[in-house]
């Protein structure tokens, strides 16, 4: 259900956006990451129970239950959160703001790169006209 709701979400979000805009968008988020994974450790605590014990004991079954009912508050939330996310205007934003982080990235190198040109300049400017 969960799985399936996600791509629901994604199907939706295709028609207006890009896919790898749409992947980077998710698979770089926390918020789903963190969502995802009680889920996962829910059904592997369920599936190891059940293929590995012969009489389950109440703490395990106590425990599984417990797991579910986390899940599906957590799902409210992984479905408000992808939802928000998927919005166009917050990916132009987070596009934004990854296009401002490597522009500035690619500043920073080429001033490094730059700096010790212009010192060399600066000296033989400055030898030529003491020459002259």
């Amino acid at each position: 259900m969960t799985f399936s709701s996600l791509i629901v979400a994604i199907q939706v979000a295709s028609g207006q956006l890009s896919p790898r805009t749409i992947a980077t968008t998710l698979l770089r988020d926390r918020g789903i990451r963190g969502a995802v994974s009680p889920f996962v450790y829910a059904l592997l605590l369920a599936i190891a129970e059940k293929t590995r014990i012969d009489t389950i004991p109440r703490f395990l079954t106590s425990m599984t239950g417990i797991l579910g009912l986390l899940s599906l508050i957590v799902f409210m939330f992984l479905i408000d959160h992808a939802a928000r996310l998927l919005r166009p205007v917050n990916i132009v934003w987070r596009v934004a703001q990854q296009g401002s982080k490597f522009s500035m990235k690619s500043i920073q190198i080429r001033s490094r790169l730059l700096l010790p040109l212009l010192e060399v300049w600066r000296v033989d400017r400055s030898d030529s006209n003491s020459l002259s």
